[in-house]
C-alpha cells in the first residue's frame, strides 16, 4: 500500500495519552485500506495502454494539484525555498523522499505489473515493514533485537515462496524481473519512510504536497519521452484509471491518513499493513478473475507472520486501545 507506506510527517511533540479509536476512525481505516488494495487494479488497467512512466507521472501530478489545493484550502502553505540565502532543508528532504518514495516506486509498480498480477503486486506491498525494520537499524539508531531479525527472516522466506515458483530452469523471466521491481519499489517505499523520521518539522498537509510536486516533476521528463512515442494508442479507459489513482488511491487516501493520524495515532494507521494485501487479492480475483495460488497464500501468509513478530506494537497497541477510555486530540497535521 503505496500512500500508507510514504506517509508525511507530523510535526513533533511530547508524547500523547493513548488514543483509543473511534467508529469515524474505523471508517477512515477501511477507506483506506480499499483504496489502496484498489490502486493495483486500477494500475492494471491504465498500463493496457499507457506507458509506465505516463501512469506514474499522470497520478503524481493529479494527486500533487489536489492535495495542493486541499493544503491552501485549509490554511497551510509550502515552506521558503531558500533559508538564510540557502536552500531549504525541508525542501531537500521533500526531493529525497520524492524520488525515492514516490517517483521510483509509482514508475516501477506499472512496470511490474505489465508481467505479474494486481492481486501479486499487492502481496508484495506486505514486505515493506520488514524492509523498514532492517534500514531503521543501519540508518536511524534503531536497535535490530531478536524478534525483528526473526521477522525479517520469515518475511525474506516468504518473499522467496513467492518468487522462486516464477524461475524458469534457463534463466530469468518478465515474471521474476518484474517481482524484483516489486522489491525494489518496496525498498524504496521503505528508505523514504526512515527519511522521514530526520525530516525537519514540516505540519503534514505541506509536506505531502511538497514531495508529491517534487516527485511529479522528476517522473515527467521520462513521462514525457515515452508518451510522445505512444500518444496516439492511449485509451479513455487508462486515462480515466490514471486519474481515478491520483484523485483517490494516492489524494484522497492522503487526506484521510493525516486525520487518521491526528485522531488515532499512527500505529492505529500501521494495522492497515496487514489488511491491504487482502484487499488487494479480492479486487485481482472480482475484476480480472485472477488466480490466487498455494504459493501466493503462502509467501502473505509468512510475510505477515514476520512483520508481526519484528512489529507486534500495532496489533498489540489496537487491542490496548480499544481497552482503554479516549482521551484528548490535540496532534496538528
Amino acid at each position: 500500500m503505496d500512500e500508507i507506506a510514504s506517509l508525511p510527517p507530523v510535526t513533533k511533540k511530547p508524547a500523547l495519552p493513548v488514543l483509543t479509536p473511534t467508529p469515524k476512525d474505523w471508517l477512515f481505516l477501511a477507506f483506506v485500506v480499499l483504496l489502496g488494495g484498489s490502486s493495483f487494479s486500477g494500475i492494471r488497467i491504465a498500463v493496457e495502454t499507457a506507458p509506465p512512466a505516463v501512469v506514474g507521472a499522470g497520478r503524481l501530478w493529479v494527486a500533487a494539484i489536489f492535495l495542493t489545493i486541499y493544503m491552501f484550502a485549509t490554511g497551510r502553505r509550502f515552506p521558503p525555498l531558500l533559508e538564510q540565502g540557502r536552500p531549504s532543508p525541508a525542501w531537500a528532504f521533500a526531493i529525497a523522499i520524492a524520488a525515492t518514495g514516490y517517483s521510483v516506486p509509482m514508475f516501477l509498480f506499472p512496470f511490474a505489473q505489465q508481467s505479474v498480477s494486481s492481486l501479486l503486486a499487492g502481496i508484495y506491498m506486505a514486505f515493506m515493514p520488514l524492509v523498514t525494520v532492517v534500514l531503521a537499524a543501519l540508518f536511524a539508531d534503531e536497535p535490530l533485537t531478536r524478534n525483528k531479525i526473526l521477522g525479517t527472516l520469515l518475511g525474506l522466506t516468504g518473499v522467496m515462496a513467492l518468487i522462486l515458483p516464477a524461475f524458469p530452469a534457463d534463466g530469468l523471466n518478465a515474471s521474476v524481473i518484474a517481482q524484483l521491481a516489486l522489491i525494489i519499489a518496496t525498498t524504496g517505499y521503505a528508505i523514504s519512510s526512515v527519511m522521514m523520521r530526520r525530516a525537519p518539522q514540516v505540519a503534514a498537509r505541506s509536506f505531502g504536497a511538497m514531495v508529491l510536486v517534487c516527485a511529479a516533476i522528476l517522473l515527467t521528463p521520462f513521462a514525457i519521452h515515452t508518451y510522445v512515442e505512444s500518444a496516439a494508442s492511449v485509451s479513455g479507459a487508462s486515462m480515466a484509471a490514471i486519474f481515478y489513482l491520483g484523485v483517490l488511491p494516492t489524494g484522497l487516501s492522503t487526506i484521510c491518513i493525516i486525520h487518521m493520524i491526528r485522531s488515532a495515532g499512527a500505529s492505529f494507521l500501521a494495522v492497515a499493513n496487514y489488511v491491504t494485501p487482502g484487499a488487494a487479492i479480492i479486487f485481482g480475483i472480482v475484476l480480472f478473475h485472477e488466480v490466487l495460488t498455494g504459493w501466493h497464500v503462502l509467501g502473505l501468509a509468512t510475510i505477515l507472520c514476520g512483520v508481526f513478530v519484528a512489529q507486534p506494537g500495532p496489533v498489540l497497541s489496537l487491542i490496548q486501545r480499544l481497552k482503554s477510555p479516549r482521551s484528548d486530540r490535540n496532534l496538528t497535521p
